[in-house]
Formats: structure tokens, C-alpha cells, sequence
């Protein structure tokens, strides 16, 4: 079983893991030295794979599907992640592979905007991802998924990572009660926020003097016209389209809309 996750969660994660193996011959591997991850993102992403290899790619259209593909020489493990409102694809190859998978894939983008497919290939950084999958309304698991929420708080989330149906597992019978009864004390919603001022993460969200929920993530968004919007936490009475709060931002404070997920659909 491979296990994907950001190298920032590793060490918990192999920690928790290995304090539940009793009598199982089961090991849990650190592979981050051997493995490595490329993310493609974008309306083109499946045309420049497609480019690239061979190999029938048809079983990848819907999320958190996954197969073995060859490129150039490595085989290429490939899963449908969509992060940002696009199609997004995770390639995990050997880690001394990373670079000459780059190398094909930017020369099959190449490295500038091809007129027959409108392939354009380039690198971003964090911030940029970052924008993008907070108007996507995409929460990160240890950023606004975190051990303070459960998992019905997280709305459209919760069906992906949580099975209404087996078990057992550590927190089954609060899963499975909340789930029956459709109760939630908060919800995770999106906020634009109607000032230019940006509310940063770990602030409180309030309706006049009560707090009513916290900022998990913010980013000012390109898309809704360099606006500030947030994804966080707040009471289920809060949690409607086009309730008004307010936010800490910048030293005092600021009207912000609650809005329905993505806070921007491509």
C-alpha cells in the first residue's frame, strides 16, 4: 500500500501507524528518499501526458483513480488528483528520476505555447498553488484539516476520505452517529471578504462581539478581481451563502460574505 502524503506529516503519520501493528507482519517504510512527486495541473494536463506516453490513460478521467505508466524509462505511478479546479495529475517515479521525467515533459510542453494543442508548460511555486486551490475551495490536511474537526465539518470532503459503511476504526461511532443524525456544531465554508484588507490564518471570525469561527487559509484571488478570500471554520447557523461576518484583517476589522464552495469554478 502506498501512502501519499506531504513530507511535513510524515514522521506522525509512521509514528501513529506503527503504534497500532500488534502481532501483524506488516512494516511501515519511510520511501521519501526513494520516491519522488511531479503534480501537473491545468485544462491541458491530460493532453501533454498523453503526449508523453503510450500507455492507455483512460482509466485516470475520474478522481483518485491511479495506474502504472511508462515514460522515457521510468515507470511512472500516476493518480487524478484535482487540487485547483482543474485536472491535476500526481506523478510518484524514483526519486533519481525526477529530473529527466521534468526534462520530457517540458520538452514535450515545450517550454512555450505550442499553437496545435495550446500546451504551456511551466513551474510554479507554492504561492500560486496555493491561490489557486483556496478559490478552488480545496482544504490541505494539516492546514485546514487538522485533529480540531471532525470529518462532516469538512462538507463535500467528508464522502472522500470516510466510509459510511465499514469499519472498524478509532472514532467509528461518533463518525457513524453524526453521520445518521446530519449534525454538525461548525461547517467549512469559503469567505470573500469586502475590504482589501487579507485576514490570515489562525484569526477569529466573528458576528459582533461573539466569535463565531477562525481562518484556516487565505490568499488574495486573481480570479474574483484581487479580492481576499479565506477558507474557515464556522458555527452551522453561519454557514450560509451569503451571510455576513466579520474578519480580523490587518489590525482591525472587516465585513466578509460567507459563500457556497469553490469560492471561484473554472
Amino acid at each position: 500500500t502506498l501512502v501519499e502524503l506531504d513530507a511535513r506529516l510524515l514522521h506522525d503519520f509512521v509514528a501513529g501507524m506503527e503504534k497500532y501493528i500488534f502481532t501483524g507482519n506488516v512494516k511501515v517504510l519511510d520511501a521519501s528518499q526513494q520516491l519522488g512527486r511531479l503534480s501537473l495541473l491545468g485544462p491541458q494536463a491530460l493532453t501533454l501526458l498523453q503526449k508523453v506516453t503510450d500507455a492507455p490513460l483512460e482509466n485516470l478521467v475520474e478522481p483518485f483513480r491511479h495506474g502504472l505508466r511508462g515514460i522515457g524509462k521510468a515507470a511512472v505511478r500516476i493518480f487524478r488528483q484535482d487540487l485547483t479546479g482543474e485536472p491535476g495529475y500526481e506523478l510518484i517515479v524514483p526519486r533519481d528520476q525526477l529530473v529527466t521525467l521534468w526534462q520530457i515533459l517540458q520538452e514535450a510542453g515545450n517550454g512555450h505555447d505550442d499553437a496545435e494543442t495550446g500546451l504551456h508548460l511551466r513551474a510554479i511555486g507554492w504561492s500560486a498553488f496555493n491561490t489557486a486551490r483556496i478559490e478552488a475551495g480545496t482544504p490541505l490536511f494539516g492546514i485546514d484539516l487538522t485533529d480540531h474537526y471532525l470529518p462532516m465539518e469538512t462538507g463535500p470532503w467528508y464522502a472522500r476520505a470516510v466510509s459510511a459503511t465499514k469499519g472498524c476504526y478509532i472514532g467509528q461511532e461518533i463518525v457513524a452517529r453524526m453521520h445518521a443524525h446530519k449534525t454538525v456544531a461548525r461547517m467549512l465554508v469559503g469567505l470573500q471578504v469586502e475590504s482589501p484588507k487579507l485576514p490570515l490564518a489562525g484569526t477569529e471570525i466573528f458576528d459582533g462581539t461573539q466569535q463565531v469561527g477562525i481562518i484556516t487559509s487565505s490568499t488574495m484571488s486573481p480570479m474574483l478581481g484581487a479580492v481576499p478570500i479565506a477558507l474557515g471554520y464556522v458555527k452551522k447557523a453561519y454557514a450560509v451563502a451569503g451571510k455576513t461576518v466579520e474578519v480580523l484583517a490587518e489590525g482591525g476589522r472587516a465585513p466578509a460574505l460567507v459563500k457556497d464552495l469553490p469560492l471561484w469554478r473554472r
